[in-house]
């Protein structure tokens, strides 16, 4: 493991920070040559994305905080006391309110936005994951499979066990799921949005069996996989269930196509 990537003088620059930096930042690059192919305003784009990032962050926070709570006891412990975690559901919900946010504040196509943007998730997901893996978090239960790993960062306290990879199980997952979002052909409008929630909870759901860490609840089922059901669920009569209007490109308006070489007013 490589908790630590390098050294800047007496600064460590951390793998998880380094690999979620370029996570975010191919997920923009793609996000930003997906609203070009789709003739989506530019400035739209640069208007999401902090109001996104805000969300997403505030969100993974406030689920895993909400799941462990019992590691914070008091109001003032949660104020004053940080200990490090991360929910990717809560990151995925408060993205979506980020989005809803911003189109509700700008009247923007919210259904449109999110299929433009749903590529980059798993996209930036999957190279966020290999960040966990070298920060050796995130890891899976002990076993003797020929390509077990031992984590080894001291401050999470793995043990000396050979383990399951899931942060790599998760991010090959994820990239097979960014490819097929990228080839699939939509029907209806948010067909791609809602394939990337079902896909995502199906992912999930299966490495939470190899996952060490979070503990059974009803039915032995940790709270993620719990929360992937719900998506799977959501995402099944949505895709079937229900009436969208048909997938077509959005008409382009150039004065409204600021931010890719336009200009605002």
């Amino acid at each position: 493991m490589r908790p630590v990537l390098f050294w800047l003088g007496p600064l460590p620059v951390y793998s998880y920070g380094v690999f979620s930096a370029v996570g975010l930042l191919v997920g923009f690059l793609w996000a930003r040559r997906e609203f070009r192919r789709r003739h989506l305003p530019g400035v739209w784009l640069w208007r999401l994305m902090p109001r996104v990032a805000l969300c997403a962050f505030v969100g993974a926070r406030l689920l895993h905080v909400t799941a462990h709570w019992q590691d914070y006891n008091t109001f003032h412990a949660l104020l004053w006391r940080w200990r490090p975690g991360m929910s990717f559901h809560g990151a995925m919900l408060g993205s979506i309110a980020g989005v809803w946010w911003t189109a509700k504040r700008f009247d923007m196509p919210m259904v449109v936005l999110l299929d433009a943007l749903t590529p980059s998730a798993p996209l930036g997901h999957a190279i966020g994951r290999v960040g966990c893996f070298f920060n050796g978090c995130c890891y899976g239960k002990p076993t003797k499979v020929p390509w077990a790993v031992r984590f080894r960062n001291p401050t999470l306290r793995p043990g000396d066990l050979t383990r399951h990879p899931t942060q790599i199980y998760e991010a090959f997952g994820l990239f097979l799921l960014f490819g097929l979002l990228v080839r699939w052909s939509p029907r209806k409008v948010g067909e791609r949005f809602w394939l990337w929630l079902g896909g995502y909870g199906i992912l999930r759901f299966i490495t939470e069996f190899w996952r060490e860490g979070t503990k059974g609840t009803w039915l032995r089922l940790t709270y993620p996989q719990w929360l992937s059901v719900a998506l799977m669920v959501l995402a099944f009569f949505r895709m079937t269930l229900t009436k969208s209007p048909q997938a077509k490109r959005f008409n382009k308006n150039p004065s409204h196509d600021a931010g890719f070489g336009g200009q605002v007013s």
